[in-house]
């Protein structure tokens, strides 16, 4: 597995630090192994991962209200995992 398609979450603001309590990992998909790929290595080693969690204004119980923002979270949500 190549490493230059497994990014960890930097940290959004220079003064800022994380206590690092939910560790988030993005992959970029390509045609040699996607997110679900690595979910199922992990578990065969007994690690628990799952997917980033879906955004709120995304969930059904949402549906018909307005949204003022971007595609990056459903990206997140496609890519990443803890």
């Amino acid at each position: 597995m190549d490493s230059k398609n497994i990014k960890l979450l930097e940290e959004s603001q220079k003064n800022i630090l994380s206590n690092h309590w939910l560790n988030c990992i993005l992959i970029e998909n390509n045609k040699n192994f996607c997110r679900e790929d690595i979910i199922i290595q992990l578990e065969k080693e007994n690690i628990e991962t799952k997917p980033l969690w879906l955004s709120l204004h995304l969930q059904p119980i949402f549906k018909g209200y307005p949204y003022y923002g971007d595609t990056f979270n459903l990206q997140l949500f496609n890519k990443g995992f803890f």
